[in-house]
């Protein structure tokens, strides 16, 4: 008979037990342990050599007795949540910030006739998406993988369907609402979606030409006190840098799981002064909510990841491309909203122009959405340019004045209306 040896997944050999099944000493301090996904892996190498005719007797007796604090709340430690209190909790925050989200935006999710449906698949844009995907957010408490990916999937047909439905509240909540799925990489996953969310919304405001004329007015407007205008252009990036460099180490968790939703309330306020884009709210919330439960102290982890290195590789690949992709959109390859531009003033911006557009009158009124649908429309130059193609007039012309950053000059594109008889 051999000896029994249970490989957990933090890479420390377990055994081989002595007589009886029970360990003379404990080989691990409480909490040393990721909790019950590590469990249940051990229970199923158990299983497996079981069945490859290995005598396992007395391993679920070592097993029942390992202690994880993780997974038990201790009032002296309330920040030491169970794993599986923050994937239900999470799971239920993002299916109820989805379905607000959807309820709030209804018609976006349907076929309709105005404003446009820009379709990716045309085959794709007859398809009303709004109860199916409201049906999937809600059951992932109940079904978590098979309702996530449901959803995910639902997101995506829909998208491409439509391009207005690319929406930055959406795509976030999906991606917290898939993580919470499958916890073991998920919950590392989210909490790198809301650092690298923080840090490039920062980073996008302090680089913007537009932001302190626009989102920064804004909101000292809303506030009744436009002459916190200028303070409020460099205190807000500040805040979302600080919020990220905050998640970068367990060490500075605690001021983050206060501050987190502070800020994300202080973001609230001016929408809620105005009664502005209502369809951000449950997102903000979510987040404010979603916070302190990914940075608990439940996560912190011994010094040195013993993990395998292939557990360690997907979510450190995941935490790369999280990190990297939204600087494509300083070179064109990654939209606007999925790259994390929010209330940055530095997108593109579209009117049309009647004559010439240098010597004629020009409006931006024609690409609203936000009256019919409760969303603006994504500011991006093939969405422009559909758009004008559909509803242009002879001689009239389509100018798309393009990023407005501090690292280049703001660029200018005139689209003639391809039956128009006006050419530059």
């Amino acid at each position: 008979m051999r000896s029994p040896l249970v490989r957990v997944l933090i890479g420390v050999d377990v055994g081989p037990l002595p007589a009886g099944g029970v360990p003379a000493a404990p080989l691990f301090r409480a909490g040393e342990l990721p909790g019950l996904d590590v469990l249940g892996q051990a229970l199923h190498e158990v299983e497996l050599g079981s069945s490859q005719g290995e005598d396992f007797q007395g391993t679920l007796t070592y097993l029942c007795c390992v202690e994880d604090t993780r997974q038990r709340w201790d009032p002296k430690t309330p920040w030491v949540l169970p794993t599986s209190f923050v994937q239900e909790a999470l799971l239920v925050i993002s299916a109820l910030g989805l379905a607000a989200s959807y309820l709030l935006t209804w018609d976006l999710w349907q076929p309709r006739v105005g404003p446009p449906n820009l379709p990716a698949v045309g085959a794709l844009q007859s398809i009303g998406f709004g109860v199916p995907l409201l049906l999937a957010a809600l059951s992932a408490p109940l079904f978590p993988r098979l309702a996530a990916t449901l959803h995910a999937g639902l997101l995506i047909l829909a998208v491409l369907g439509d391009q207005v439905r690319i929406q930055p509240e959406f795509a976030s909540l999906a991606i917290l609402l898939f993580a919470a799925a499958w916890p073991s990489t998920g919950l590392r996953v989210a909490r790198w979606h809301l650092t690298t969310l923080w840090a490039w919304a920062g980073m996008h405001k302090l680089l913007s030409g537009g932001w302190p004329s626009g989102g920064a007015s804004f909101i000292a407007t809303s506030l009744g006190a436009p002459g916190l205008r200028p303070l409020i252009a460099v205190a807000v990036p500040l805040l979302e840098l600080g919020l990220a460099f905050l998640a970068l180490t367990p060490k500075t968790w605690k001021a983050l799981r206060w501050t987190a939703p502070v800020f994300h309330f202080g973001v609230l306020l001016p929408l809620a002064l105005t009664g502005w884009n209502t369809a951000v709210w449950p997102w903000n919330l979510c987040l404010a909510a979603s916070a302190p439960l990914l940075f608990s102290d439940a996560f912190k982890h011994p010094a040195g990841d013993r993990r395998p290195v292939s557990q360690r590789a997907l979510p450190v690949a995941i935490a790369a491309f999280l990190a990297l992709y939204p600087l494509g959109f300083y070179f064109g390859a990654m939209d606007a909203y999925l790259a994390h531009n929010l209330y940055s003033s530095n997108t593109a911006e579209a009117s049309i122009c009647s004559s010439t557009p240098r010597n004629g009158s020009c409006r931006t009124t024609s690409f609203s959405t936000w009256e019919d649908l409760n969303v603006p429309l994504p500011p991006e130059k093939r969405l422009f340019t559909e758009w004008f193609e559909r509803i242009c007039q002879p001689d009239e012309v389509l100018r798309i004045d393009g990023r407005w950053t501090r690292l280049s000059e703001r660029s200018v594109t005139l689209v003639p209306c391809k039956q128009s008889r006006f050419t530059e």
